[in-house]
């Protein structure tokens, strides 16, 4: 559950173009991400060798992630079968990326949207085993 969340949240390199931020100040995003955001979904899609695996959809009410002004996120992933799990990492917005640090994964995520009470996060993660590859796109929606 952690891995789905977190890479939902932070993983992959995010190539697209992004929606206008509409409430942050002319998309001043390292201001407006320094917040408290609570998950509400995940949106995954998958494809393997070109041919889609499907869309699922994951509630992950409950889990959140605490961004702060010194470059610190603070998350909790929400793990009903292992208890839940709590992290803090540093984070960096460059203009509609994020960058998120641990001390095991260093991950970008698109800012797709960014408002003052909303924001969605997409990243694309590819591995490549025995020739074939395997792709997945997730979409992470936040509220305050």
């Amino acid at each position: 559950m952690k891995k789905l969340v977190l890479a939902a949240s932070i993983m992959g390199i995010a190539f697209a173009s992004c929606k206008k931020n509409d409430d942050n100040g002319g998309g001043n995003n390292s201001t407006a991400i320094v917040a408290k955001w609570n998950f509400n979904t995940v949106v995954s899609t998958t494809s393997i060798g070109g041919v889609s695996m499907g869309t699922d959809t994951t509630d992950v009410t409950g889990s959140y992630m605490d961004f702060r002004s010194d470059g610190k996120v603070y998350s909790m992933i929400v793990d009903t079968l292992f208890g839940n799990e709590y992290d803090t990492s540093s984070y960096k917005v460059n203009g509609n990326n994020i960058t998120i640090t641990s001390t095991t994964d260093t991950s970008t995520a698109q800012i797709v949207s960014l408002t003052s009470n909303a924001m969605e996060l997409y990243t694309v993660d590819e591995e490549i085993q025995g020739g074939v590859t395997a792709t997945s796109k997730q979409w992470a929606y936040y509220t305050k």
